[in-house]
């Protein structure tokens, strides 16, 4: 059990208007494990959770991305509480594990941005609390070692989400069915080499105002161990294909939006770092 006491206040100095934000909250959780051989086991688990709004979310100056969209934050925003349920088996193999999991959730005050536009088509973008959303889904997480020197991980997610949104706009629900999926592979052949190959993929999803299109990335990393194992020569490149780009359809009254943006493109990096003691 953890005991939470969050103390934040908002302050406009030009109008002197304040906005204390307090809040005190238990989040209990337990895990049981069930032993059936010592190649399977059960598990269950419950756990709740907190996403507290950060200061962006807060912020009520407004940003502009050109003379007719502006941003701002939502002084009067509260936190979200997530209530998650789980029920895992694990399978243990020579070479790897098999983990399964049917879960459980159901989110208060969701927070999540929308977007209106007013009859001169100069449109807002803030957060707000939603009423909430429940969903339930089913994950499957697997490592297996190929070889001594070759070590994959996957991660797959099948979810379906109930999302409610009716207390800003009658309209704003929505019922989504996706999956993301996660893969990576570790090569460590001889010499002190060590290569890894990461990639995402999250399957589009209906929002309460609209469609979050599909996103996917790969990622790649190679290391060197030099001087005796005291240093280090790293290099990665993130976002191979440059394609990490948040795509979207927003929809409502008097207005539909077709976003396209990239917030950070294909990184290459190299790095060389080297330890004066063990």
């Amino acid at each position: 059990m953890r005991a939470e006491y969050t103390d934040v206040k908002t302050t406009l100095l030009e109008t002197k208007e304040v906005n204390p934000r307090n809040y005190a909250n238990l989040f209990p959780s337990a895990h049981l494990t069930y032993n059936i051989s010592l190649e399977n086991a059960f598990q269950l688990s419950y756990s709740r959770r907190v996403r507290r709004p950060v200061y962006n979310d807060l912020s009520p100056y407004v940003t502009f991305s050109d003379q007719r969209n502006f941003f701002s934050g939502n002084p009067d925003l509260d936190p979200e509480f997530t209530d998650a349920f789980e029920l895992g088996h694990i399978k243990y193999y020579d070479k790897g594990t098999f983990f399964s999991t049917f879960y459980f959730r159901k989110t208060v005050d969701k927070i999540d941005r929308l977007r209106s536009v007013n009859e001169d088509g100069f449109s807002v973008t803030r957060p707000f609390n939603l009423l909430g959303e429940q969903s339930f889904g089913l994950e499957f997480t697997a490592d297996y070692r190929f070889k001594p020197w070759w070590k994959m991980d996957f991660n797959l997610n099948f979810f379906h989400a109930d999302i409610d949104g009716s207390n800003i706009q009658a309209d704003y629900t929505a019922q989504t069915s996706s999956f993301l999926a996660r893969h990576t592979s570790r090569f460590s052949p001889k010499g002190g080499l060590d290569i890894q190959l990461r990639g995402n993929y999250e399957g589009k999803q209906r929002t309460a105002q609209g469609i979050r299109k599909s996103i996917y990335f790969i990622d790649f990393s190679v290391s060197k161990r030099l001087f005796k194992d005291r240093g280090t020569l790293i290099f990665n490149v993130l976002d191979i294909l440059n394609a990490r780009r948040n795509r979207y359809i927003t929809e409502g009254f008097n207005f539909y939006t077709v976003g396209n943006f990239q917030q950070v493109r294909r990184q290459i990096n190299l790095t060389l770092s080297y330890r004066l003691k063990k």
